[in-house]
C-alpha cells in the first residue's frame, strides 16, 4: 500500500503540479528520478487495466480538486 501511495503522490505531482522527476523522486525519500518515471508509469498502466482502481482515483482527484477529473481524462488517453 506505501508503494501505491508513493505512485498516486508521484502521478499528482508530476500531472498536476508539473514538478520534475528530479523533485518528486526527492520528496519521496531520496529516490532516483528513474524510479519516480517507474512509479507514474506503473500507476498510469494500472489505472488503464483496472475500472475499479481508475474509479478510486478519480473520486479521489474530484475531492481534492474537482477540475482535476476532466484533466486526468486526458492524461490517461496519452501514451506512456
Amino acid at each position: 500500500e506505501l508503494v501505491s501511495a508513493r505512485n498516486w503522490f508521484a502521478f499528482i505531482q508530476k500531472n498536476f503540479y508539473n514538478k520534475t522527476f528530479k523533485q518528486i523522486g526527492r520528496e519521496c525519500g531520496g529516490r532516483d528520478h528513474s524510479t519516480t518515471i517507474h512509479s507514474i508509469n506503473t500507476l498510469k498502466g494500472e489505472l488503464s487495466i483496472y475500472p475499479e482502481l481508475r474509479r478510486e482515483f478519480k473520486t479521489f482527484l474530484r475531492s481534492v480538486n474537482y477540475s482535476w477529473e476532466n484533466k486526468f481524462e486526458k492524461i490517461i488517453a496519452e501514451k506512456f
